[in-house]
């Protein structure tokens, strides 16, 4: 799930497909986030990601999701400052489907969740944390494909994804329920020529999102 307000875009597929990641706007205020790490969370880290996911979403996740993230078939990155201070979090897994007993098809990712604290915001971190987990499910899970929901509503979620390659796969009628009334969604995608071309552009800007991954 991801967060925040405004409009409907009843044009996103067509937006979503035209051109090479667009990278500027916000990207640019994150050049310089060199202090910021990212690295697996841990157990100590808890308290402080269920607080930001608590103060970012207004779904509300049991314990039982947050001891999940240690299975195996999880991914969950946490982003720190200098003196550990939780900045941002995300969160996916890796999905297998059994065809048979002797098929299983290959793994794709999906990331829950990903939220950033409101006072480390625009300074680049959530396109490091989103590019560093669909680093770890395309390129170290061998997913072949990543994907996620955003609410429908959400221009700047949706605006976001779009400009590190992101594509809408489907749109979801009804598909969160909080606030006592049902929300749409769009399902996206990300493959991993997509994924690869933003590196590339972003690398080729001298943008170093991915660095510092532990």
């Amino acid at each position: 799930y991801q967060r925040r307000v405004h409009g409907r875009s009843s044009n996103f597929r067509v937006r979503c497909l035209s051109g090479a990641p667009r990278c500027e706007g916000s990207m640019e205020l994150a050049r310089r986030n060199d202090d910021v790490q990212l690295r697996h969370i841990t157990r100590d880290d808890l308290p402080e990601v269920i607080r930001l996911h608590n103060e970012s979403f207004p779904i509300k996740y049991g314990q039982s999701f947050f001891d999940s993230l240690f299975e195996h078939d999880r991914e969950a990155i946490v982003a720190v400052s200098p003196s550990n201070e939780l900045l941002g979090v995300v969160t996916a897994f890796v999905k297998r489907k059994t065809w048979c007993c002797f098929f299983r098809s290959p793994p794709s990712g999906y990331i829950m969740t990903i939220a950033v604290a409101v006072r480390a915001q625009r300074m680049g971190i959530g396109t490091r944390l989103l590019l560093a987990v669909c680093g770890a499910l395309l390129e170290r899970r061998k997913c072949v494909v990543v994907t996620l929901h955003v609410l429908s509503t959400n221009e700047a979620a949706i605006q976001f994804y779009q400009r590190l390659g992101w594509v809408e796969l489907t749109f979801k009628p009804r598909h969160y329920l909080f606030d006592e009334r049902y929300h749409d969604a769009y399902k996206l995608m990300l493959e991993p020529k997509a994924f690869a071309r933003t590196k590339t552009f972003l690398d080729s800007h001298g943008e170093h999102y991915l660095g510092g991954f532990a």
